[in-house]
């Protein structure tokens, strides 16, 4: 549940060649108007270029992108993942 939790913390989660050699990737959730899962948005990318600068430059990206689809959709406002973008 730690991982889990860094994740929520975080805004979003990080795969290091879990799915497929050589690819990692960065991805975060939306939910509809009650909460409930209903999508993601993920980047993936050759896990040679995953650097941790480039992951931490990414992650909070996708987290807003993930928070836009979900306001565009539900007219829900959410905390950006980096208040700064």
């Amino acid at each position: 549940w730690a991982e889990i939790s860094a994740i929520r913390k975080r805004g979003y989660s990080v795969s290091n060649q879990a799915r497929e050699m050589g690819v990692s990737s960065v991805a975060a959730a939306f939910c509809d108007r009650s909460g409930v899962l209903i999508g993601t948005v993920s980047l993936a990318m050759p896990t040679d270029r995953a650097e941790p600068s480039m992951i931490a430059r990414l992650g909070p990206l996708v987290a807003t992108a993930a928070t836009q689809i979900e306001h565009s959709l539900f007219g829900r406002e959410l905390a950006l993942a980096d208040p700064s973008l």
